[in-house]
């Protein structure tokens, strides 16, 4: 009588570990296959609803929070933002048509170099540390993004 409720109670044992395991590997995430497009299957990223003045509200509020700026700069930081995003915009606009890579990427360095240039006449220098810091940040996730998806853009290099 023993050895059969010791039986049964390992049998439940045993099932319930079985049944938990593989409903564990049922809810594991399904990884799709990565696909790598050719160079000239290639077309610039950018969402539908791409809106340059929105997008520089945004740019400017995380700015102002992570730089501290006062409110005359961040007015100007503003007018820089959305003066890069209607550039970016434009750029993409005209890349998804050319499919130019290399121009798309140059384009792309001159529009941040100019916007660099007009942040280094509006903020002090710790400010500037601090946006250093924070564009390398972006930067080393944006390339480990694209390392992790099995693609290269020559335009993250300085």
């Amino acid at each position: 009588m023993k050895t059969s409720r010791f039986l049964q109670f390992c049998f439940a044992i045993g099932a319930s570990a079985l049944i938990g395991t593989t409903s564990m590997a049922q809810m594991a995430p399904k990884e799709t296959p990565k696909t790598t497009k050719s160079k000239s299957d290639w077309s610039p990223r950018q969402s539908s609803d791409f809106d340059p003045a929105k997008r520089a509200e945004q740019a400017t509020k995380k700015m102002t929070k992570v730089l501290g700026l006062d409110e005359s700069q961040k007015a100007k930081v503003q007018t820089l933002n959305t003066e890069r995003l209607t550039a970016m915009k434009g750029s993409i606009e005209k890349a998804k048509s050319s499919k130019d890579r290399k121009a798309f990427f140059q384009e792309r360095k001159e529009i941040f170099s100019k916007f660099d240039m007009g942040l280094k006449g509006i903020l002090t220098a710790d400010q500037l540390s601090k946006y250093q810091e924070m564009k390398s940040k972006v930067r080393n996730k944006a390339k480990a993004k694209m390392e992790a998806e099995g693609t290269s853009e020559a335009g993250l290099d300085d």
